[in-house]
């Protein structure tokens, strides 16, 4: 094969890793920034859709209040997102602030 019918193969291959590949690893790295810095009394959101605050702290589970004293017990990496009292917190802004980088 020639060096030119290769050329589009390997921009086919940039392109995608552009388009498909880096933003889904800067999904990850936001949602482990999150997931690390979990703490008692944080409101979140989980996967699932369901509201709480944090009540307890494990390595691997978290326990979430919902409502009138009703606890969910849920893997730490089952959290989407922090609840700021203003609503949902934007991950991008607080990992680009704590240093993180493209």
């Amino acid at each position: 094969m020639e060096l030119a019918g290769l050329l589009p193969i390997v921009a086919l291959g940039g392109l995608m890793y552009v388009m498909m590949i880096r933003p889904q690893q800067r999904r990850m790295r936001e949602h482990r920034f999150i997931v690390s810095s979990l703490q008692l009394e944080d409101d979140v959101i989980t996967a699932g859709g369901i509201f709480g605050r944090i009540v307890q702290l494990g390595d691997e589970a978290i326990t979430v209040e919902l409502v009138d004293g009703a606890r969910m017990k849920v893997l730490r990496n089952a959290i989407s997102r922090k609840v700021s009292p203003d609503g949902p917190e934007d991950a991008a802004d607080t990992v680009d602030s704590a240093g993180g980088d493209d």
